[in-house]
């Protein structure tokens, strides 16, 4: 998600839907509006965008780009959550996910993919890790651009279980994939696999 949030108002749902498109970052977390990258805050830095492409790139290989989606777009989630995730997919067979008449989705997607900046950390594995987790999202992947690692979680019965932290040189298996061993290198570019300063 983008780096600093500027400005939070209470409201609903319903009173979320009604505000002015826009091609900033918004979104509802517990019936608090939380705007990003606007004003004279700065946009997301190159290496959240870079990881972000990595991970689309990977993705499209595996699910067709119908199914497939990137921030800004809203997923409701209930009437006071209204996420916009870096990246999300939802099966075609989804029963907890469809897309409204209005154009935006509602319910949990089956894969959701956060990448990490500086001030958003705590949120990503915080409450929107809650929010996840309590509505039925299949798999979480949280990708950190600095440290380079990536955190997988799996739906286990009604919770999360972490089925790791992984670094570029490691691999795991993702049950969303089918089964598919997925090398977290592929998911880096390859500048990334080098120490800070070594780039």
């Amino acid at each position: 998600m983008r780096d600093a949030a500027i400005e939070k108002i209470r409201m609903t749902a319903a009173e979320y839907r009604r505000l002015p498109e826009t091609a900033g970052m918004t979104e509802l977390i517990h019936g608090e509006l939380i705007r990003y990258g606007e004003g004279d805050m700065p946009s997301a830095k190159d290496d959240h965008q870079t990881v972000v492409s990595f991970m689309l790139a990977f993705l499209l290989t595996r699910f067709t780009p119908d199914r497939l989606k990137t921030a800004p777009l809203d997923v409701y989630l209930d009437d006071s959550n209204c996420v916009e995730p870096d990246i999300f997919w939802v099966s075609p067979d989804s029963a907890q996910c469809r897309l409204g008449e209005d154009g935006y989705w509602y319910g949990a997607p089956e894969l959701i993919v956060e990448v990490l900046s500086p001030s958003t950390t705590h949120r990503d594995e915080g409450v929107k890790y809650e929010l996840y987790e309590k509505y039925g999202v299949q798999e979480y992947w949280i990708a950190d651009p600095i440290l380079r690692l990536l955190k997988v979680f799996v739906r286990q019965g009604e919770g999360f279980r972490r089925v790791g932290v992984f670094n570029t040189e490691e691999s795991f298996i993702s049950p969303i994939l089918g089964g598919q061993v997925v090398e977290v290198k592929r998911l880096f570019p390859a500048s990334f696999n080098a120490l800070p300063g070594q780039r």
